[in-house]
């Protein structure tokens, strides 16, 4: 049997984040301060529904996305 991903399935990536593991994750902030601190342009690999990447981006860093899902993006 086969069940697919969010890459097969658009409404599997419409509820990625709602994932309950995603949703206690503390590390937007992490995030933020190493890409502050390197100052500079920011390129995230799997950016996915841009949990971490709007954030960033809110923050004033410059930063470009990647993923290999169009419906993630």
């Amino acid at each position: 049997m086969t069940f697919g991903s969010y890459k097969d399935h658009p409404r599997l990536a419409e509820l990625y984040d709602l994932v309950p593991g995603y949703k206690k994750l503390h590390d937007i902030d992490f995030y933020v301060e190493q890409c502050l601190n390197r100052r500079g342009k920011t390129l995230e690999l799997g950016c996915g529904t841009g949990r971490v990447l709007i954030p960033l981006a809110e923050a004033g860093i410059e930063i470009t996305g990647l993923d290999v899902s169009e419906h993630m993006l």
